[in-house]
């Protein structure tokens, strides 16, 4: 019984880290379809960010209501 629990234990952890890469490319390419919008997208600096990531982040300006 331990040999299974642990094997269950292993397929669960390759699950959830095949989860987070498959999350990750997702967000990657959801940011690659925005920036190729039209409109202005300025790069955000670092102290207007709250907790800066590692990669860049751009801010869509708003748009004026017709």
């Amino acid at each position: 019984m331990g040999r299974k629990m642990a094997s269950s234990y292993r397929e669960l952890e390759a699950r959830k880290n095949r989860s987070k890469q498959s999350e990750k490319i997702y967000m990657d390419m959801a940011l690659q379809e925005e920036l190729q919008k039209r409109g202005q997208k300025p790069k955000l600096r670092e102290d207007e960010i709250d907790c800066p990531p590692r990669k860049p982040v751009f801010k869509r300006r708003p748009e004026r209501k017709r």
